[in-house]
């Protein structure tokens, strides 16, 4: 069961950050090396002081904190509670050498969810991280899987929409046009037409080498979505102006070897509205992490439709994708609709 617990720490941690807190620079040092094994980020604070600095004016998101009690300038105990003023749902972990079971509950009541014993203890240390971790992975995966379907909901709606919408020509040879509405004023006009079977026939090899290389693209993008995710704003605001530039050229791509033009305006759209962004909205962590998931997503569309087209060549309609991801890049505007000033003018790209 130890050898369990312990990958699964491995494997929570991976992608998480860590601040220490210690004013004891031995251990804290020590600390370090430890957690740097686990954690995909580590931080030090050599007492309450400097750990809230670094919390609250560093730009930076932890997802674990944890700290020592008795330290000089700011002890444990008022760290937390200025933390918590700010952050209820910060997870936290004090490192204490306390023995007595009343002692014990008093920090407890402070809302941490678990004490490490000091001096340090490998077995205790793995199963309570294990337990703190999962909980702090299941409440990542919940927000993901909650925009996701806000991203379905929407999808459902435009998509009922549609079938009232739709109406049949005289001459049934013609191409269908459905209209797909994703923003409260504008619409998308999209054709029905191609299979994945018609559409990748009329491709010459040039076209298909270009294709093949966009998974591992894709891929590289994903890359960078992850590790923004614990980065700083200036940081975020860097890796998002690469994956929607690089979402751009992969677009272009694809519009060059069909009719995609919906999709290229969205991306233009959206690396627009990323550049409005100041860095400063990113500290918002909740709308940072929700903008994030949601880049994830289309990045997956994506993935998805070039697997399903040109890989397994699986779809009556190519151009399914446009209101997809036309739908998705609305969305994500309005995590930072309230943020954001933008002219009517400037959603005109329809």
């Amino acid at each position: 069961m130890p050898k369990v617990m312990e990958k699964l720490v491995y494997e929570y941690a991976s992608s998480m950050s860590l601040l220490i807190v210690d004013d004891d620079q031995f251990a804290l040092q020590e600390y370090r090396n430890l957690f740097e094994n686990f954690f995909n980020s580590v931080d030090t604070a050599k007492d309450g002081l400097d750990a809230y600095n670094k919390w609250n004016l560093g730009k930076k998101k932890y997802d674990l904190i944890i700290t020592d009690i008795l330290m000089p300038n700011m002890n444990g105990f008022e760290l937390i509670s200025k933390i918590r003023l700010k952050s209820p749902s910060q997870h936290i972990l004090v490192l204490s050498a306390i023995k007595d079971i009343n002692q014990m509950r008093s920090t407890l009541t402070l809302g941490v969810e678990g004490i490490l014993e000091k001096p340090y203890n490998q077995q205790t240390m793995i199963f309570v991280l294990s337990r703190v971790l999962k909980l702090i992975y299941n409440e990542k995966l919940i927000k993901r899987q909650a925009f996701q379907l806000k991203l379905l909901a929407q999808k459902n709606i435009s998509t009922k929409a549609d079938l009232k919408e739709v109406k049949e020509k005289e001459n049934p040879s013609l191409k269908k046009k459905i209209t797909v509405p994703i923003h409260e004023k504008k619409k998308v006009i999209i054709e029905q037409n191609e299979s994945a079977v018609d559409f990748t026939s009329n491709l010459d090899y040039f076209d298909i080498d270009r294709v093949e290389v966009f998974q591992d693209k894709i891929e590289k993008y994903q890359n960078i979505a992850c590790q923004i995710a614990n980065e700083n704003s200036s940081q975020t605001k860097t890796g998002l102006s690469k994956i929607t530039q690089g979402l751009l050229e992969l677009i272009e791509v694809l519009n060059h070897i069909g009719t995609f033009s919906v999709t290229v305006n969205a991306t233009k759209r959206l690396i627009g509205f990323v550049d409005a962004i100041e860095e400063q909205h990113f500290e918002d962590y909740d709308k940072k992490d929700l903008f994030i998931d949601g880049i994830m997503s289309v990045l997956e569309d994506l993935y998805n439709w070039i697997d399903m087209v040109f890989v397994q060549k699986d779809t009556d309609n190519v151009n399914y994708f446009d209101a997809s991801f036309s739908n998705t890049c609305l969305e994500l505007e309005h995590i930072f609709e309230s943020d954001i000033s933008q002219d009517d003018d400037s959603l005109d790209f329809f």
